[in-house]
Parts: structure tokens; C-alpha cells; sequence
């Protein structure tokens, strides 16, 4: 029988919006508890070979009530989400986000 690994989420706690028409913040979607991951290698060079970059990645609790166009706010900084993806051999099942930051809330 294969044992699913147990997540927790125990770094704080991520506030995510909706964005509107500006890309600016509108409406709070959710805010669910947080556990920071590392960044690996293949994902770093694959986001560099796209020109992008990926300041933090995080897991949270499965939640697919949002999409990239919504925007992170952690810690005051302020996130565009780069990419989703959900996961299902956890418990619980959770959804990674890769992050860009792009300013302070004010």
C-alpha cells in the first residue's frame, strides 16, 4: 500500500485576491495557511528559460477557487501567481503556487 506523505502548513498564512481590469487588487478570495518550499533547480532554469523569475513557492491546502490571473499577498509583498498546480497524493491534498513579486500593499 503506498503511504501518502502528511503536509503541513505551518509558515503563515497567504491572502489571495482577484485582480480587476488594472491587474490591481479587488476582491479577497481566501486565505489559507501556507508552508514555503524550495525552489528546485529544474524549475529555477525552466522559469530563467522563460524569462520569468520565481521569487517563493509555496503549498497550501488543495484550493481551486482561483487562477493566475489573481494575485498573492504575503508579508506586506505583493505576488503574481506564475503557476498552479494541484496535487493529490498528499494528505491533505494541496495546491502549489509559484510566486513573482511585484511590490508592496500599501
Amino acid at each position: 500500500m503506498d503511504q501518502k506523505k502528511f503536509e503541513t502548513f505551518n509558515d503563515g498564512i497567504v491572502d489571495i485576491y482577484s485582480t480587476d481590469d488594472k491587474r490591481k487588487l479587488d476582491q479577497l478570495i481566501a486565505t489559507p495557511r501556507y508552508q514555503e518550499k524550495v525552489i528546485g533547480v529544474t524549475r529555477h532554469y525552466a522559469a530563467l528559460s522563460a524569462q520569468e523569475q520565481i521569487n517563493l513557492l509555496i503549498r497550501i491546502p488543495q484550493l481551486r477557487l482561483f487562477s493566475e490571473d489573481c494575485k498573492c499577498v504575503i508579508d506586506g509583498y505583493i505576488y503574481e501567481i506564475k503557476q498552479i498546480q494541484h496535487i493529490n497524493d498528499t494528505l491533505p491534498k494541496v495546491t502549489d503556487i509559484s510566486l513573482k513579486r511585484v511590490g508592496m500593499k500599501s
